[in-house]
């Protein structure tokens, strides 16, 4: 049996931007029940634009975000070194 790569490949890439575009439905009802428990105002507020971006990216057939929110900086010098400190 042959292997055609170009389908191998076509069908890897669907289930990858498949995977970044929609979330399963008990995911999405896990931040839902996240949102209503959670008691830290600045946890809520994250949570909450988490599910908005979360229903953009699906109205929009867009892919979602994967910001962390996280600030990373990453510096480096003449002499090649190079550290990340983030936050």
């Amino acid at each position: 049996m042959k292997i055609d790569l170009r389908q191998v490949e076509e069908a890897a890439k669907e289930l990858y931007i498949r995977a970044l575009k929609r979330l399963p439905p008990d995911v999405k009802q896990g931040f839902d029940a996240l949102a209503k428990s959670e008691t830290d105002a600045g946890a809520r507020r994250t949570l909450g634009t988490m599910i908005r971006n979360i229903a953009v990216a699906e109205d929009t057939d867009n892919l979602l975000c994967q910001d962390t929110g996280s600030r990373s900086t990453t510096c480096g010098s003449d002499a090649g070194s190079k550290w990340t400190a983030s936050r």
